[in-house]
């Protein structure tokens, strides 16, 4: 946008405007261009003003003066507003209320010396607010009001009163005559007049920036400048009831003048309401148009992204008018539009602390705060919670209490906080559901690998008949079992189960049984030998509390004997033909769990016909859907028939498992079942 010498003037005055661009400059430097081309237009006002007053006229109508001073200060708590967007984010607002009403009827009936008082009462105002405000733009604002007020107040009010005289009116006016009326009509439109020329130099600069800037602001020069017409005549509507006002007071005196300013009162009071129900429909409009346009940009956004904070910096400004808001999601902001919020603090340590009883109010974030000066704000947090009430994060909004109660922003606050849950829990649950993809796969792998650690095939031994099955509860196994073939036709036959289930147990069992295959290979004549050594390195080489039960058998199929080390594993079972069946039991702990431990040695004898049974508590531990467990004594019962009506040890596996299958139903199997059998064949 191209400058002119009021620019060159304005960015003298205020250097630091030079290191800003786009429209955030433009607006701050059309305020200075006010200050710089209305000061002198001020000054002369008041000049003007000082050599026409007379204090004599004050000296003598001081309860008028008093009266209209507090007439104005009433008047001017019930204005109202109105608002035109010029961006997503800004808008801009006038305000205006039924002070020209008593400021021309004060001008009627007391003459220039009365414009001091409608003075010193909108300067005074100004200088209030200047005080309380610290942000250097809004204070440059109130300079450059305190400008354009003098001037608008000195000379055309003294126009309007030098025109008044010089048509025949007098002061005070002298009643409602028509002859007393038509001079003050008169005044009125020339106060009208000048007041629009004196806007035409001040609409130039605003279309030249609007033009420069059409693709940002979405109203057009003509409605802005209407705008801007509006905002300012808008109070001069009931400036010639300020006529009637005068003339009342001149023929009837004060008490139906007060009456008359009563009804006024009441209608500036009706129209101070309907402003405010205006300005909060707006919020609604915008609230509810945010709301609707987030939700169909989540809704569109890939969840394979977060997508979230950048769809709410593109939203989210302009949805809170004149507010500062933050929006974080565990501890991190993902949105602010103000760079230090006061209050953020308190409000993230309650949502932390579990956001009970929401709204939480943060009371009078006071006084020559660094952000909003030296004024009062309230600011409101509500957490920002999932379906099952875990808190994600949270929402605080701050609001200064003379741009309206915050608690009006609370609607919509907690719709925003679902909608911001909503895609927060979205973009879990794609995260989880990839993270369950990616388990799901290297479960599989795991499984897969596991799964290569088992024999290939079970050995194939002349007399001797041998069977193996494992059926793991999940993709990866606790339990294992190995076949190491030794030296002089014997067999190292391992069968084992760790501790616990999932990952975990499976490295645990990969572990276990690379040490307890070598360390058996390596004693072959000492199975509790190898479970020792076996054991003190499996301490040395985890830190777990994980622990394994072993069952290790060396069968000799020669000399038809196996000798045996039991670590705290189910006892195998020994099926004979005509003795009782034995039990092959614990002859020590198991391994993993203490240092310097031993284990015995046991020892025992396979007839013809004989049958060894291993297995893992998967098997008897079995469960149905009444939690009733299939036991030793049924697997006992199964063998035992099995052998009297001549089956083979692969049927007897079947008929178990199958059993086993029938026993449990429709109940989830919640451990591995690895089962094991040996069979000396019966010689003819």
């Amino acid at each position: 946008m191209k400058e002119d010498w009021i620019d060159s003037i304005s960015l003298k005055i205020r250097p630091e405007l030079n290191e800003r661009s786009g429209l955030p400059r433009s607006g701050a430097l059309l305020d200075m261009s006010v200050t710089v081309s209305t000061a002198p237009f001020a000054f002369a006002g008041l000049i003007w003003l000082i050599l026409v007053s007379d204090i004599a006229v004050f000296q003598s109508n001081w309860p008028l003066f008093l009266l209209f001073t507090l007439l104005l200060f009433l008047f001017s708590r019930t204005s109202f507003e109105l608002e035109l967007p010029l961006t997503k984010a800004a808008s801009a607002t006038a305000s205006g209320d039924l002070g020209p009403y008593i400021q021309f009827a004060g001008i009627l009936l007391l003459g220039p010396t009365i414009v001091w008082t409608f003075l010193v009462v909108i300067l005074l105002n100004n200088a209030w607010e200047f005080r309380r405000e610290i942000d250097i733009d809004l204070r440059w604002a109130k300079v450059s009001a305190s400008f354009q007020q003098t001037a608008v107040f000195t000379l055309i009010n003294l126009i309007a009163i030098t025109v008044y005289q010089w048509l025949g009116g007098t002061i005070p006016i002298s009643g409602l005559s028509w002859p007393a009326i038509w001079p003050a009509l008169i005044t009125y439109l020339i106060i009208l007049l000048f007041q629009t020329i004196f806007l035409i130099p001040y609409g130039f600069r605003i279309s030249k920036v609007m033009r420069a800037y059409q693709q940002e602001i979405q109203q057009t020069t003509w409605q802005f400048l209407l705008f801007l017409f509006i905002s300012i005549n808008i109070s001069n509507l009931a400036t010639p009831f300020g006529i009637l006002a005068a003339g009342i007071y001149s023929e009837h005196g004060v008490g139906i003048f007060l009456f008359l300013m009563l009804g006024f009162y009441a209608a500036s009071l009706l129209a101070y309401r309907l402003s405010n129900a205006i300005a909060k429909s707006q919020q609604r409009s915008r609230e509810l148009a945010v709301l609707e346009e987030l939700s169909h940009a989540i809704l569109d956004s890939s969840v394979e992204h977060d997508a979230l904070p950048a769809l709410l910096n593109q939203h989210m400004p302009g949805m809170f008018s004149r507010a500062a808001v933050a929006i974080w999601r565990d501890n991190e902001v993902i949105y602010s539009n103000l760079e230090h919020m006061p209050g953020l603090d308190k409000a993230m340590a309650w949502v932390a602390n579990g956001g009970e009883n929401p709204p939480f109010e943060v009371n009078k974030l006071r006084r020559h705060n660094e952000n909003f000066g030296k004024v009062y704000r309230k600011g409101l947090a509500i957490p920002i919670k999932s379906e099952e009430q875990t808190i994600l994060g949270g929402v605080y909004v701050a609001k200064r209490e003379d741009f309206g109660d915050v608690y009006d922003l609370l609607p919509a606050l907690q719709s925003l906080a679902g909608q911001i849950a909503s895609a927060i829990q979205r973009l879990l649950a794609y995260q989880q559901t990839v993270a369950n993809v990616r388990m799901s796969r290297e479960l599989e792998i795991a499984g897969q690998i596991q799964n290569s650690f088992l024999p290939e095939s079970v050995p194939s031994m002349q007399g001797w008949e041998l069977t193996a099955n494992l059926v793991p509860a999940r993709q990866t196994s606790g339990d294992f079992y190995d076949f190491v073939e030794l030296d002089n036709g014997r067999l190292a036959i391992i069968i084992a189960d760790v501790a616990d289930k999932g990952t975990g147990a499976a490295l645990y069992m990969a572990l276990s049984r690379t040490l307890i295959r070598t360390y058996a290979m390596a004693h072959p004549d000492h199975p509790e030998i190898a479970l020792q050594l076996a054991n003190e390195r499996i301490l040395i080489d985890t830190k777990s509390d994980q622990f394994v039960t072993v069952f290790l058998g060396i069968l000799d199929t020669q000399n038809k004997t196996m000798i045996y080390a039991n670590a705290g594993h189910n006892p195998a079972y020994l099926f004979s033909q005509n003795t009782a069946v034995q039990s092959l039991g614990n002859t020590g702990i198991p391994l993993g769990m203490f240092e310097g431990m031993q284990w015995k040695r046991n020892s025992v004898d396979f007839a013809s016909g004989d049958v060894l049974v291993m297995y893992t508590d998967g098997v008897t531990e079995a469960q149905n859907s009444l939690e009733d467990e299939f036991g030793e004594q049924r697997l006992i019962d199964i063998v035992t028939n099995g052998m009297e009506n001549g089956r083979s040890a692969v049927q007897i596996e079947k008929e178990i498992l199958s059993a086993i299958e029938d026993f449990v139903g429709n109940a989830p199997q919640f451990d591995d079942i690895t089962l094991l059998m040996t069979s000396r064949l019966k010689t003819p």
